[in-house]
């Protein structure tokens, strides 16, 4: 009956799927992209405003021929949606010799709250004409939207039915801080689950995690084999401020703890170093191994990492990073570097630059490694194009030819979209109780209020009035009232709005701002 109902299941997602109208021109084969499998119906969407959210209908790879400087199809694919624009069926294509071949159908349903239940996929069996069960995902919840059950399974060929891989399950507190894990593993030989792995967390008034206790099943029983301490800052000028960080593991011999590994932690103004300890059973002494300075100012971060050298008992230098950026939170230059001893000085290992447009979308990226006498022998390039409604519409991929030291084409994607009325997909409500003031905002000022039981995490989207993402940014909320700064002093005057998603529990409310 199991295996009748998924089969009926997996009809009903197929033939909706075929019901949607696909716009893409006819000349575009629907082409393939891994989507995002969370199990959590987080709203994580293109482009959104109180009406409209954006997805994926179709896209399509074209891979380059070099030695005939021609573009010859790779693989596409048609993505289908519920009427909450929930991603209910992929359906993947591989070109070859002529003919587009199917390949993979993965499919999704979702319970009452929206919250996914099955992620599975199916493979093309050519000498059968048909589809094949392949694996498949069961996810379960508490009411709160936190996972409660993840399990992974395979499909026997022989036996036609379905068959454990792995079973975990997750329990939380009332924050939704996770405070255990169990993991199990399926036997062929008993035909059961055993269990392998639990984790066991703790945490301190502010929700954040002062130990971590793991085990492993054997025998029958539970035994001890890490166990994680953590240490915070409780002044008020750095609350919950992570300090210290030691880790132990467990001696069957002398059934007690060990040191293992202590982290170590300072903060300063514009610095943040972290400095690794590795215990010294013989000497019982903590002997360093390994140091990381951060330090941040306007639109840059520098992490340098250093290792320890016994022989002059001082820390020497590894590898470092230099990240700036342009002031809106966008990357636009990386550059990693080694230590030269012999020289003392830093050379290049790698270096990546990235363009934005005005909306805040990538346009461009480009990665070089492997300097040569100061030349950079591969990299790659990637080139993105958007339409009106920021949504991704053409990605360019190209490699760095050695020889010439230019870039050459390797892919490119087509990108196609359809358009949800959020109003259906989302009931437009405000369900968070939120707020904005002033509004009509002020020139470079505006607050969202928040009331809270518990702490969470919100997703912030700030969008023009016709879709295109302005804003995105995500906040920590405390219990009791919350007053988060919105960035809005580069928002031109007019209409918006503003789309607040609990990252827990999924509730959404949607605003409508005016800027003058």
């Amino acid at each position: 009956m199991k295996k009748l109902l998924l089969c009926l299941s997996l009809l009903l997602v197929v033939s909706n799927a075929k019901a949607q109208t696909i716009t893409a021109p006819k000349s575009i084969v629907p082409a393939y992209q891994h989507l995002k499998n969370a199990p959590y119906n987080l709203i994580d969407h293109e482009a959104a405003t109180n009406s409209v959210i954006w997805k994926y209908i179709a896209s399509r790879t074209d891979n380059y021929n070099n030695s005939t400087s021609t573009w010859l199809p790779s693989d596409s694919g048609s993505y289908y949606y519920d009427a909450n624009a929930n991603d209910t069926a992929t359906s993947d294509l591989q070109y070859a010799a002529g003919v587009w071949n199917k390949n993979t159908l993965n499919y999704y349903s979702y319970d009452a709250n929206g919250f996914q239940t099955v992620s599975g996929q199916q493979v093309w069996v050519n000498y059968l004409n048909a589809w094949r069960n392949s694996q498949q995902s069961l996810f379960s919840y508490d009411g709160v939207g936190d996972i409660t059950r993840y399990r992974s399974q395979s499909w026997d060929t022989a036996s036609g039915k379905w068959q454990s891989m792995f079973d975990d399950t997750f329990s939380f507190n009332a924050r939704y801080g996770e405070t255990e894990e169990v993991d199990q593993n399926w036997n062929a030989a008993t035909g059961a689950l055993d269990n392998t792995n639990r984790y066991i967390w703790t945490f301190d008034a502010k929700n954040d995690i002062l130990t971590e206790h793991t085990q492993i099943w054997k025998a029958g029983a539970w035994l001890d084999t890490l166990y994680l301490v953590n240490s915070y800052d409780s002044s008020p000028s750095i609350p919950g401020t992570l300090l210290q960080t030691i880790i132990q593991t467990w001696n069957v011999g002398t059934s007690a703890w060990v040191n293992s590994i202590r982290k170590d932690f300072t903060h300063g103004v514009n610095t943040y170093t972290q400095i690794s300890y590795q215990w010294d059973a013989t000497r019982n002494v903590w002997n360093p191994f390994s140091r990381s300075t951060n330090t941040s100012s306007l639109n840059q971060y520098i992490l340098v990492q250093q290792s320890w050298f016994g022989g002059s008992m001082t820390f020497v230098n590894s590898d470092s990073l230099v990240n700036i950026s342009d002031g809106k939170g966008h990357t636009i230059d990386q550059r990693y570097f080694l230590w030269d001893y012999g020289n003392s000085i830093w050379t290049p290992s790698s270096l990546s630059t990235y363009a934005y447009d005005g909306n805040g979308n990538d346009t461009a990226a480009v990665q070089l490694s492997n300097s040569v006498n100061g030349v950079w022998t591969s990299g790659s390039h990637s080139g993105y194009t958007y339409d009106a409604n920021n949504n991704l519409i053409y990605d360019l991929e190209e490699q760095l030819d050695a020889i010439s030291h230019s870039f050459v084409p390797t892919s490119r994607t087509y990108y196609f979209y359809k358009a949800f009325n959020l109003s259906v997909a989302s009931g437009i409500k405000n369900e968070l109780d939120a707020s904005v003031f002033p509004n009509p905002l002020e020139a470079n000022e505006a607050t969202l209020n928040l009331n809270y039981d518990k702490s969470s995490e919100v997703t912030i989207t700030i969008s023009d009035a016709q879709g295109r993402k302005m804003i995105e940014i995500i906040r920590p909320v405390n219990a009791g009232s919350n007053n988060l700064d919105l960035p809005v002093g580069n928002m031109a005057s007019g209409n918006y709005f503003m789309q607040i998603v609990d990252r827990h529990n999924g509730k959404t409310s949607v605003l409508k701002l005016t800027k003058e």
